[in-house]
C-alpha cells in the first residue's frame, strides 16, 4: 500500500504591482498543475476575473493596467521571462508553523520616453 503524505505541500502565489504594498495584492492557492507551468500561465490564472473577489477587483485593475503594454516580471525578487517555468522559483515559507511553497510575483510596466539631456 502506498504511503500518503499527511501534510501535503501547498503552493501559494501572491501577485502585486511593483509599486504597491503587500496588502494590495492577490493571493491564491495554486492548483498542482500550475506548479510546473510557465510564468505567463500562472499570471493568466492569477488575473482571472472569475476568481476575483469584490475586494480584489481594485487590485486586479491596477495589475491589469501595468500589464497593458510592455512589462517586466519578478518572482521572489528575481527578474524572469514570461516563458520561464515556475518549477524552480518557489521559496519555502512558514506561517503559523505551516510550511508552504510560495511565488511572490511583481509586475511593472516598462517606462518609455522621458527627457533626454545633451552633454556638450
Amino acid at each position: 500500500m502506498a504511503k500518503t503524505n499527511p501534510n501535503p505541500v501547498s503552493y501559494i502565489a501572491n501577485l502585486r504591482t511593483a509599486l504597491s504594498g503587500p496588502k494590495a495584492s492577490i493571493t491564491r492557492k495554486l492548483p498542482e498543475q500550475y506548479c510546473k507551468s510557465l510564468v505567463e500561465e500562472v499570471l493568466d490564472y492569477m488575473v482571472d476575473k472569475e476568481k476575483a473577489t469584490q475586494d480584489e477587483a481594485e487590485v486586479l485593475r491596477g495589475i491589469e493596467k501595468e500589464m497593458l503594454k510592455q512589462y517586466s516580471v519578478a518572482v521572489n525578487g528575481k527578474s524572469v521571462d514570461l516563458k520561464d517555468r515556475v518549477e524552480g522559483l518557489f521559496e519555502k515559507k512558514n506561517y503559523k508553523d505551516v510550511e508552504y511553497l510560495a511565488l511572490d510575483i511583481e509586475v511593472a510596466s516598462i517606462q518609455t520616453g522621458g527627457l533626454v539631456y545633451r552633454i556638450r
